[in-house]
């Protein structure tokens, strides 16, 4: 600090308290040059009941006592000696204080530390040692991040920033890879050893690369709360392969950490074989091709049903996203045919009428029974995928 300003703040610090240059400078440099902190440690310490200016102000106050005093001849009694003394010391409750805050910060520093890595703050601290912790959730390094944070950051070389787990499947059955899903807590450890000793390990990297597409969220997110609900999660970290086609969960491992070598082993099976074989069928299908074709001509002739009206008892709900990228949605009667989706479907979809598609349930799968009745497929209220063979 130049002179300047010291002897600005030396000069504010005096006005105040009424102390000296010495003492000024002295507080000062114990409050690291912050003049309101100097002020409150110089009355905390009591140092302001020994200064110049109390002194200064104890001899004005006599002076004026002798003044009247000596006009004790026109009959005016003297005044009454000036007493100063402490009404009430609340020096220890100002020390009290302090201390406090002292602890507050220290705590403040030490959760911020460790909220890098994604611990939340413990109850009680300030909300810069939250805003820490969710920088870290948003997978969000500081600027002054430094090489320790830095081994913990999410590996974002390898993940797939999708709104919501359809996003994703839509994604990996497109590019014909598993779907990999790691929820993770920021209060779970194990969470952050994926990230520094798993997922950055370079084989995992380049299995993951070549089968399948990586997504991870925390559990304090929309996409991780649906995720723990619709597979009944239970367990922190969680790691889970879902086949995209079907929205099925194939393999899953909860509550633990997993090193590189073990995630590899669980993952090979699936390494071997892509969700959807794009290879052609074997020799002996070719029958069975022409009799799915010829279903498909029939139902293409068949004529979606009447829809039923709003509030119909006997109505369900469907809705699909279609293969063209759009949604639609849909009333059917209970006791209609699957077929009467697949129908509904062409005419939404002009490119299926001469191309074949699936209908894929997330609860039950494939919907391949097309005799089946809506209520016996219970596909009410579900939001299915249209998918092309």
């Amino acid at each position: 600090m130049d002179a300047a300003a010291l002897e600005e703040k030396c000069a504010l610090f005096m006005a105040v308290t009424g102390s000296t240059v010495e003492q000024a400078k002295q507080f000062l440099e114990m409050s690291l040059s912050d003049v309101d902190r100097a002020v409150e440690l110089f009355f905390s310490t009591g140092a302001g009941s020994g200064s110049a200016g109390g002194a200064a102000r104890t001899d004005g106050d006599a002076a004026l006592a002798a003044e009247v005093a000596a006009r004790e001849e026109d009959g005016v009694r003297a005044p009454i000696a000036i007493k100063r003394d402490t009404l009430y010391d609340d020096d220890d409750g100002r020390r009290g204080d302090l201390e406090a805050r002292r602890l507050i910060e220290e705590q403040e520093r030490a959760d911020e530390a460790f909220t890098r890595f994604g611990a939340l703050p413990a109850a009680g601290t300030s909300g810069r040692a939250s805003r820490s912790a969710k920088r870290f959730r948003d997978g969000v390094a500081g600027e002054d991040g430094g090489a320790l944070e830095s081994l913990f950051l999410p590996p974002r070389d390898l993940l797939f920033q999708a709104p919501d787990l359809d996003s994703a499947r839509e994604r990996a059955l497109a590019e014909n890879k598993w779907l990999l899903v790691n929820i993770q807590s920021a209060s779970e450890f194990a969470s952050h050893r994926l990230n520094r000793d798993t997922w950055s390990d370079p084989t995992v990297k380049e299995a993951v690369r070549a089968g399948f597409l990586l997504v991870q969220h925390y559990d304090t997110t929309e996409p991780g709360r649906k995720f723990s609900d619709w597979y009944g999660v239970g367990a922190l970290p969680c790691v889970a392969v879902v086949d995209p086609l079907t929205g099925t969960k194939v393999f899953a491992r909860e509550g633990q950490f997993l090193d590189p070598q073990t995630l590899l082993d669980a993952l090979l099976p699936f390494m071997d074989a892509p969700p959807v074989d794009g290879q052609p069928e074997a020799q002996g299908q070719g029958r069975e091709e022409e009799e799915c074709e010829e279903e498909e001509e029939e139902e293409e002739e068949e004529e979606c049903e009447e829809e039923p009206q709003a509030g119909d008892p006997g109505a369900v709900v469907v809705a699909v996203n279609l293969a063209d990228g759009t949604r639609a949605k849909r009333r059917f009667a209970g006791s209609s045919k699957l077929g009467q989706i697949f129908t509904w479907c062409r005419s939404r979809v002009p490119e299926a009428r001469g191309r074949k598609f699936k209908l894929v349930s997330r609860i039950s799968g494939v919907l391949g029974d097309k005799s089946k009745t809506l209520e016996e497929a219970q596909v009410g209220g579900q939001a299915l995928m249209m998918v092309w063979l």
